[in-house]
């Protein structure tokens, strides 16, 4: 993997993203597509490799500001910052990957 690339669309106003698509570029110039989410807006996780995952997890957590922290009346777990980079945490939380 050399790029990661975002783009942002959908409800940036009230900071509510949510990624439901993944596409990546191969190196035979085709584009190949993943859907994230099913018609029910329900996270459906396609199998992707191993090493892209986890890829995909780093450059995600070592590039964001955004901070994972515990709210104290329901004690649980939420992403707080920018909310391109809380999409992008809570795209990894939904897939059950580690961002603590």
């Amino acid at each position: 993997m050399t790029d990661f690339v975002m783009s942002k669309s959908g409800t940036l106003t009230n900071g509510n993203l949510r990624t439901t698509w993944l596409y990546f570029h191969k190196d035979n110039d085709q584009r190949e597509a993943h859907k994230l989410v099913d018609d029910q807006n329900q996270i459906s996780i396609p199998m992707l490799n191993a090493h892209v995952d986890e890829t995909m997890a780093n450059l995600i957590v070592l590039s964001s500001d955004a901070t994972m922290e515990i709210d104290d009346k329901s004690c649980t777990f939420g992403a707080v910052g920018n909310p391109v980079e809380v999409g992008l945490l809570n795209y990894l939380t939904e897939r059950n990957i580690d961002v603590h």
